[in-house]
């Protein structure tokens, strides 16, 4: 396997891995396994990287934003839909399908972007992860026009343009 190869070369010149770990589906710090696991992070050096739900985080927002403050430097937050509601009543799950308009994406993104900013200050950066990597052109249209950087979804990307965003495919790897 490729990784056998990579992981003995890193191993033999005793390279310093970067290591990042992705968690989706965040709301808050009151779950005691969040913060074990920011601890954990903070002491091996392992930058963690948090999909976040805008309309949850907002119950816990300003006890969740002091938890954190101290992670600053190896935890980024970024936005993962508004509800992470399924909207999509014939098809697969999708909070923001085809049916929906332009101006409800927009607003709902950008609504939940200013809540994630303010709480989260330079913690949160300008990526979105779409609910069940499911998105179209509106919302690429959307996440331009509201300065997002970056759309990071697992599924292939599928048009020849993304506008001023950067793709990020996303894939989990476990090795043991």
């Amino acid at each position: 396997m490729i990784y056998d190869d990579i992981i003995d070369i890193w191993m033999r010149k005793n390279i310093n891995v970067p290591t990042i770990i992705r968690i989706d589906d965040f709301i808050s710090s009151s779950n005691k396994s969040y913060m074990n696991l920011f601890n954990f992070c903070a002491k091996k050096d392992i930058k963690l990287d948090v999909a976040t739900i805008p309309k949850s985080f907002m119950k816990n927002a300003s006890r969740t934003s002091n938890d954190v403050k101290d992670f600053s430097s190896y935890i980024n937050f970024h936005q993962h839909g508004f509800k992470h509601a399924n909207n999509n009543k014939n098809g697969p799950f999708n909070e923001f399908p085809d049916t929906s308009s332009f101006l409800k994406i927009k607003r709902e993104i950008a609504l939940g972007k200013k809540i994630l900013e303010e709480n989260l200050g330079e913690c949160f950066y300008p990526y979105y992860t779409p609910p069940w990597n499911r998105y179209n052109w509106k919302l690429i249209s959307a996440l331009d026009s509201i300065k997002f950087k970056v759309l990071s979804a697992g599924n292939i990307y599928k048009y020849k343009s993304l506008k001023s965003l950067k793709y990020f495919g996303t894939n989990v790897d476990f090795i043991l």
